[in-house]
């Protein structure tokens, strides 16, 4: 099927890279736009373009950024804007992802020194997540005052498949073994394939 517009050209991906960098705060922060949102997923999504668009201290920057706000449980409000939280729930696909865009900035250009860096930040993600795994493998949506929801949501879940698959990997390349994890992948991969009815 023939595509409807072509590709980005260079110069609209420089655009598009520059006006991201725009937004960036000095804290590091990305929001949606200036004066807008700030969503932990949005965030570390723009933070991959800009690795991919070689603007890698940019990119470091906004995930300094999430260490410094990570909640003591591990996770992240969902919102906030002007740097304060303007809602404190934290979603559990938010606190898995710092591991997707940890882990994309280590392959795109290998450093153990960052991936050190980051590795607690990314641990106690990760072990709020596998907390509030259900029964059924499926990983509870999000926590409303420290409560998990209990539905789950398959978009979510599948989101956080992925980004167990990198965690574990930032394990494995810096020797710690995370067997947890492991369990916890292979139960939410079996739910997203074969029991989609138990999601909401």
């Amino acid at each position: 099927m023939p595509m409807d517009h072509a590709p980005l050209s260079e110069a609209e991906l420089d655009a598009t890279t520059e006006w991201l960098v725009r937004q960036q705060k000095p804290s590091g922060e990305i929001p949606w736009y200036a004066g807008g949102k700030m969503d932990p997923w949005d965030h570390i999504h723009a933070a991959m373009a800009l690795t991919v668009r070689g603007r890698r201290d940019a990119a470091i920057a906004a995930y300094r950024y999430m260490v410094h706000t990570q909640d003591p449980n591990g996770g992240w409000a969902t919102e906030r804007r002007g740097g304060r939280v303007t809602r404190s729930t934290q979603e559990t696909n938010h606190a898995a992802y710092i591991a997707t865009g940890v882990w994309h900035a280590h392959c795109h250009e290998p450093d153990h020194r960052f991936l050190r860096e980051m590795w607690p930040c990314v641990e106690r993600a990760i072990e709020l997540v596998v907390s509030v795994q259900l029964p059924t493998g499926a990983i509870a949506w999000a926590l409303k005052n420290g409560k998990p929801w209990l539905a789950p949501l398959v978009t979510g879940s599948s989101s956080i498949h992925g980004s167990l698959v990198c965690a574990i990997r930032i394990a494995d390349t810096l020797g710690h073994d995370r067997p947890t994890w492991r369990e916890a992948r292979s139960r939410l991969a079996r739910v997203v394939r074969h029991r989609p009815h138990v999601f909401l």
